[in-house]
């Protein structure tokens, strides 16, 4: 759950996978989507889901850091585009 002041709090759901292949990094790229979001110039809501895409696009690889992870793909699994 996120707040930003002046709004209501907003429920940031991990996103579902069946393909689970190695917890090792998952929280770290959860951090590491959520800064992103925030230095691109999302809110804090739409960076905490690209947290939570980065996480589960981890999850899926058995590498500490998956392969293919890019911000094209961290985006298109949060469900945004670029911010403006």
């Amino acid at each position: 759950m996120v707040a930003e002041p002046g709004q209501s709090p907003q429920n940031i759901s991990a996103l579902a996978t069946t393909e689970i292949a190695d917890v090792t990094g998952a929280g770290d790229a959860a951090v590491a989507g959520l800064v992103f979001g925030l230095a691109e110039g999302h809110g804090l809501g739409a960076a905490a889901r690209l947290g939570q895409a980065a996480a589960a696009q981890k999850l899926r690889s058995n590498l500490s850091v998956a392969a293919g992870m890019s911000r094209a793909s961290v985006l298109a699994l949060a469900g945004l585009k670029e911010p403006r």
